[in-house]
């Protein structure tokens, strides 16, 4: 009984054929993926019949996975580890794609590249499920045989007593036969099948066993590699398409996965190089994935020529590098003829302030000053196309520091009075209360944004009012840092709307006729946007044709908290004095090629009261410093033969090597970018004088020199100190300035505020060197760097600049050779401000 039951479940089984039906679903699949395929491809990322058509193969192949997940004979496939990941993959696969094609992606270039590599990484996965079924269905089928064998042996020995069932079973035989054949054929069908869908696949499709030897080779492969498949078949991949340099190392791969399944390219999409028939080596993608069969495991690998696309990506590369090669020609160009400009110009602008210390007549001084007028306009342009390049080359530098809002509004409309009386214009101001007394940001920046705007406005409007409202915003997270807002509007003639977004470019003009009524390069808006963006901020216009503009700017700031500290008075005092003893006469060389700029700057000194000796280049300035005693050098950096800074490099060098006290030296250049001044520094130099020269410059320069003394160190502390010694330990005129931008009480509380904050910043810093902790060292120097400039303590803001830029640099053994002078200069600078507070006290 038991034996019919069995052959009966057997003959129901072959009768139903359901085995038949599930790989007839599988091959139906896999035909349904190759067409979803192509129509992606015709689909091309457009919108249109061709991306509906291939919505439409999306959804075929969507059942068909369905399907073949909730057949009841799938369920013996999915106990099967490697067929179930297959069938986890695509419907991933399906998950992942819906969602682009139900979102209309398909229909997107972005989309459609998506939907591209979803497919081609779920090939790969749709073969090997295919090729894994079939194995199985003829695993399952061997052993049916093998069962069904058995059981009719069983039966033969019954046949005495069973002539009628195996008459039944001989015909069950018979269709079980037919069955079977029909299976091979299918069989034989399905492998036609994956043989025309690898020769069609659009990639070099390379199976190799697992001694590396290639048992099928596609047409692409053809194509790409110059083999023919019966060259190819049978050949060790490594020796045919891997170039020797790479040899070893792809069969020790191989090696290593048969030995332990550890894989490193097999899954991965790689870039490397391959080897064609001509021997040349080419970039290809490879894509490389196994299998397991009942002769052990195979390598499939997907092969894709990139030479043209890494060809694209070399010419964007090429392309990039011109252009920052064009971008450093122009900052180059820029600043070269911005020394060029500025020499004639220091000539012109300093002859006409000559001019004015002598007898003039009234139409004379009227013509001088339109002259010297139109030079600082000159000037003006000029300097508004530096800051365009420093804004360029991402060197426009900040300069945060405390000051007095209202103390700098009101100076702006001082300087606005006559230009706002020309044309009948009125201007007020208005500040919210809110806004302290003190303020730390960019002071320079922000007022030449806000000059800019208000000198706009009163460009055009006439006979009307200009207002600019300042308001102060919070800023969420951050109790100190607020919002500025300041909003300059004026009754004018506004802009036309389509002409807005021109405002901020670069030389943009709303009128471009040779007959417009306003002046300018274009340049003033621009400049305001890169230096408010550059702090942080934001800019932007309102504006109505015929009723005027509203520009506004937002840039954030701190709020200054004020601490008690020590009067200053005697500072000025102090300052008072060495600006007489700067008017005192001085020894000085003066080194100048341009004959006119050498006239100049010498008539300016000596009308000064200072005796000048003129050299034409660096080499006679060299000659003239070792043998004259001078008081101070002024070193023009451009100069024939030698220039200024190898001039300085060879003075310093004379005067390391004979224990002389350094000579301060002052470069005088057209070009002050901020990598140039560090570079002056860095040879030796102790400040920047920016031409055209201006006698108050000169007079303020003089008035700061500080006396040496020769140093008894040795040489390599001598080396060290040379940038900190020749600069003095308080700079008074800072504090001076200070004091008029705000009150003496106010500058007394900021002072004992500095002392004692850095008092606590200056232990840290010295136990950060002692620990060797570089970063806090770095963050200590850059914190007392920037109170220190507040409060004019010259000599330690030059020791922890220099600190902190050898830790940016990475020079660590320089960074913590100088941190050993931090409590000694710290010492001298408290103790200088402690005698100032002796001397108000007294």
């Amino acid at each position: 009984v038991g034996l019919g039951m069995r052959l009966a479940g057997q003959v129901s089984e072959l009768r139903t054929a359901p085995r038949d039906n599930t790989q007839y679903t599988l091959f139906q699949t896999n035909a349904e993926f190759m067409a979803m395929k192509i129509a992606w491809l015709e689909a091309g990322g457009r919108a249109g019949p061709a991306a509906d058509a291939f919505s439409k193969r999306f959804d075929v192949f969507y059942s068909r996975v369905n399907l073949l997940q909730s057949s009841r004979l799938t369920a013996m496939l999915r106990r099967d580890k490697v067929i179930a990941q297959q069938l986890d993959h695509l419907r991933d696969f399906l998950q992942t794609s819906a969602a682009i094609i139900d979102a209309g992606g398909h229909r997107t270039p972005g989309g459609w590249v998506e939907l591209g590599a979803a497919i081609e990484a779920s090939q790969p996965q749709m073969l090997e499920l295919v090729q894994r079924s079939l194995q199985q269905f003829a695993l399952a089928s061997d052993q049916e045989r093998a069962e069904f064998e058995h059981l009719l042996l069983s039966l033969a020995a019954l046949v005495t007593l069973m002539g009628a069932t195996i008459a039944t079973a001989l015909i069950n035989v018979q269709r079980k036969a037919n069955v079977l054949r029909k299976q091979s054929l299918d069989l034989v069908e399905s492998q036609q099948q994956l043989k025309a869908t690898v020769a069609s696949a659009l990639d070099a499709v390379i199976i190799a066993d697992k001694d590396g030897r290639i048992i099928d080779w596609n047409d692409e492969a053809i194509n790409c590699f110059g083999y023919s498949r019966e060259q190819a078949v049978g050949c060790k991949m490594s020796e045919l398409i891997v170039p020797e340099s790479m040899r070893q190392a792809h069969e020790s791969g191989m090696k290593r996965y048969l030995e332990t399944g550890e894989a490193k390219v097999i899954g991965n999409r790689i870039e490397i190089s391959a080897l064609n028939a001509d021997g040349n080596e080419f970039p290809i993608e490879l894509a490389v994935g196994s299998a397991r069969t009942s002769n052990g495991p195979i390598f499939i690998a997907f092969a894709r020529d990139i030479s043209d696309r890494q060809a694209k990506q070399e010419e964007l590369r090429t392309a990039a590098e011109r252009a920052q090669a064009g971008e450093k020609s122009k900052a180059a160009f820029l600043a070269v003829m911005s020394h060029e400009m500025r020499t004639p110009l220091n000539g012109i602008l300093g002859t006409l302030e000559l001019m004015c210390d002598t007898p003039l007549n009234p139409r004379q001084r009227k013509l001088v000053e339109t002259a010297n007028a139109s030079g600082e306009l000159l000037l003006d342009l000029i300097n508004n196309v530096l800051d365009l390049s420093k804004a360029d080359a991402g060197k426009l530098e900040l300069q945060p520091e405390q000051f007095n809002l209202r103390q700098v509004l009101e100076q702006l409309r001082e300087m606005l009075l006559p230009s706002l009386d020309e044309s009948h214009n009125k201007l007020s101001v208005t500040v919210d209360e809110r806004i302290p007394e003190l303020i730390e940001a960019d002071p320079g920046r922000l007022r030449g944004a806000v000059i800019n705007l208000l000198s706009n406005a009163n460009k055009f409007t006439t006979r009307g009012a200009i207002s600019l409202d300042c308001q102060l915003e919070e800023v969420e997270g951050d109790g100190d840092c607020k919002m500025l807002r300041l909003s300059i509007s004026d009754t004018g003639i506004g802009i036309p709307k389509d002409r807005i977004g021109e405002l901020f470019q670069e030389f943009s003009q709303i009128d471009h006729s040779f007959r417009r009524r306003q002046g300018g390069t274009g340049l003033g808006l621009a400049i305001t946007r890169r230096s408010v963006e550059a702090m942080g901020g934001e800019v932007g216009v309102r504006s109505t044709v015929g009723h005027g503009s509203t520009f506004w700017l937002k840039v954030p700031i701190r709020v200054c908290e004020v601490a008690a500290v020590q009067t200053l008075r005697q500072a000025e005092e102090v300052t008072q004095t060495l600006r007489s003893a700067g008017s005192t006469s001085r020894h000085i060389l003066l080194a100048e090629d341009n004959f006119t700029n050498a006239m100049v700057a010498g008539d300016m000194l000596e009308s000064e009261g200072h005796t000048v000796v003129h050299v034409k280049n660096g080499r006679a300035a060299v000659a003239a410093a070792r043998e004259g005693n001078f008081d101070l050098i002024l070193m023009d950096i451009s100069m024939p033969d030698m220039d200024g800074i190898e001039a300085t490099m060879m003075i310093r060098e004379h005067e390391l090597a004979n224990g002389l006290s350094p000579v301060p030296i002052f470069a005088l250049t057209a070009n002050a970018m901020p990598d140039e001044v560090e570079r002056f520094r860095k040879a030796g130099m102790n400040s920047c004088l920016t031409k055209p020269i201006r006698r108050q410059i000169l007079v303020e320069a003089i008035a700061s020199m500080h006396e040496t003394q020769p140093s008894q160190d040795s040489e390599a502390e001598a080396t060290m100190k040379e940038n900190t010694e020749t600069v003095p330990v308080i700079d008074h005129s800072v504090l001076i300035e200070l004091e008029n931008a705000t009150n003496a009480a106010l500058v007394n509380r900021v002072l004992d505020k500095y002392l004692e904050e850095a008092a606590s910043r200056l232990r840290d810093a010295r136990i950060a060197a002692e620990n060797g902790d570089l970063a806090s060292l770095q963050k200590m120097a850059h914190s007392l760097s920037g109170s220190s400039s507040t409060v004019g303590a010259s000599r330690l803001q030059d020791l922890v600049m220099n600190i902190e830029r050898h830790c940016i640099e990475g020079d660590g053994e320089t960074a913590l050779a100088l941190a050993k002078e931090l409590d000694s200069i710290g010492a001298q600078t408290c103790q200088a401000y402690a005698s100032l507070a002796k001397g108000r006290a007294a």
